[in-house]
């Protein structure tokens, strides 16, 4: 991304993390970014995450500089797994040591809130408990690491169109006592018990909107050996936890036997990844 075409500065690997080389994005100095994918899509800059993260970071810090951000995506847009948001992140995590600004993570923090709620999480990373509208993260740890199977229906959901649509006279969260239990089991490092107070409460308006869709991945999931299934976030991606890795390996050979939709397996990551 090229805030400023007076000094040019790249972000490389050692900034930033590689996600993929499947679906790139390159965020240049006219006013779109072109995603190459199977579907060329067409994105302006200020709808773009982390083009909103340079921004902010160069007003925030008082730098007269350019920079170009060089986007390699693997998490399908519109997934609810957080792509957009641990992009921009990354942004102001790569920015700050490229320039060795010196902004503390409470600083990065307030930054990425005013770019969306959950960015915040992404500045730490890991497991985190967040409250409010999801803008205040505790870190949770020690925390368990265990195999998931995710299936991508591949159609994507907005985010803005999910919170403008979700029943705002509904917590979020089924009560702050389910919310202990969850902690309770992290803690204890109960796969089987996480597995089991799984909860989205987005899962009621997708059902609305896609009858038989989540209820028919769920199953694929659970005959794969998934002993927990949940949507993602406001979806529409669908994960589960996996008991061990023979078992995750084996779970997603069946599902890609029987689906043709993207079917990944992925490890959680044990404690902070920044």
């Amino acid at each position: 991304s090229r805030v400023n075409s007076a000094t040019t500065s790249r972000i490389n690997s050692a900034t930033t993390s590689r996600v993929n080389s499947a679906t790139t994005s390159r965020i240049n100095s006219a006013t779109t970014s072109r995603i190459n994918s199977a579907t060329t899509t067409y994105i302006k800059p200020s709808e773009n995450l982390a083009y909103k993260a340079a921004l902010l970071f160069l007003k925030s810090s008082g730098i007269k500089k350019g920079v170009e951000v060089y986007l390699e995506k693997n998490i399908p847009v519109g997934s609810g797994l957080g792509g957009g948001s641990s992009n921009a992140a990354s942004v102001l995590l790569g920015l700050n040591k490229l320039w060795k600004v010196g902004f503390t993570r409470d600083n990065l923090k307030m930054m990425a809130l005013k770019i969306g709620m959950d960015v915040p999480f992404f500045i730490d990373g890991g497991m985190a408990y967040a409250t409010g509208r999801g803008e205040r993260v505790r870190k949770v740890s020690p925390h368990p690491s265990f195999w998931v199977l995710l299936i991508d229906p591949g159609f994507p959901i907005s985010t803005k169109w999910a919170y403008d649509n979700i029943d705002n006279s509904l917590l979020l969260t089924k009560n702050h006592s389910y919310a202990k239990i969850m902690l309770n089991a992290i803690k204890k490092r109960s796969i089987k018990k996480i597995a089991g107070f799984l909860f989205n409460r987005f899962e009621e308006l997708i059902n609305k909107e896609y009858p038989n869709f989540l209820e028919n991945t769920k199953c694929k999931l659970a005959d794969a050996g998934a002993i927990g299934t949940l949507m993602t976030g406001s979806g529409p991606v669908v994960f589960g936890i996996v008991e061990g890795r023979r078992d995750a390996y084996r779970g997603l050979e069946r599902i890609r036997s029987t689906t043709k939709e993207k079917v990944y397996l992925a490890k959680t990551i044990g404690g902070s990844w920044r």
